[in-house]
């Protein structure tokens, strides 16, 4: 990728549970599909401080952006 000066956002979806875990993503915007696979694999490690509903956890959806850029 950073032969190819590839560089892009990827926009992901990702529901996640009472406990903080991604149980689903879902790429809903990607300019560099070269990245797709390497954000699906690290964006469904991840653990979330799980969004809260009248003090208590509860599921929810969010949005993140990753953005790849060549440092120069």
């Amino acid at each position: 990728a950073r032969r190819m000066g590839a560089q892009g956002t990827i926009w992901v979806k990702c529901w996640i549970d009472q406990a903080g875990n991604v149980k689903k993503a879902i790429i809903i915007e990607s300019n560099q599909p070269i990245f797709n696979e390497p954000v699906m694999k690290a964006v469904t490690q991840y653990k979330f401080r799980p969004a809260l509903s009248k003090g208590k956890p509860v599921d929810a959806w969010v949005t993140i952006p990753f953005a790849f850029r060549i440092n120069k």
